[in-house]
């Protein structure tokens, strides 16, 4: 099992790492977004929290700690579940080294950050701005599903 302390960005087996997490962040956002359309809000921000989860865990696995979340997300409005997709789908195709290439292709670490950043700067509109949760909201939220997911792997659901 690979380990945190193991990834890099410029390893074929970091960067297919980070991009499972982008893809497990997109795929919480699509069931928000379903959660949403159902008119489900409860569902919604569980949904949100979990992409939440997810983008914390890339965050790590790619070496970066909180100095990568920015403290003016003020400014962004009306957000959407696209927005933190887009910069994330931007963010990996920065990640060059694919399985099957022969090649290994430096990251470009400036570009891959600025993206990062993007779509941290786009989740805490979300959650702040469209959800209008506080920073206690959100992490009490975020330490309650964290406990159902510990649940979760314990029980081996």
């Amino acid at each position: 099992m690979l380990k945190t302390t193991d990834t890099n960005l410029d390893t074929k087996e970091g960067q297919k790492w980070i991009k499972d997490f982008a893809w497990r962040v997109t795929e919480e956002l699509t069931e928000a977004q379903e959660a949403h359309i159902k008119d489900d809000n409860i569902h919604y921000i569980e949904e949100v929290i979990d992409a939440l989860h997810f983008l914390v865990e890339l965050s790590i696995i790619a070496g970066y700690d909180y100095k990568i979340v920015p403290e003016n997300h003020s400014t962004i409005t009306l957000e959407s579940e696209w927005n933190i997709v887009y910069n994330l789908g931007l963010a990996c195709n920065c990640l060059k080294n694919k399985a099957w290439k022969q090649t290994h292709i430096l990251t470009d670490r400036k570009k891959f950050e600025l993206y990062l950043e993007e779509a941290w700067r786009r989740m805490l509109g979300l959650l702040t701005i469209d959800l209008k949760l506080t920073k206690l909201d959100i992490y009490c939220y975020y330490v309650k599903k964290n406990e159902v997911n510990k649940f979760r792997i314990k029980s081996k659901y």
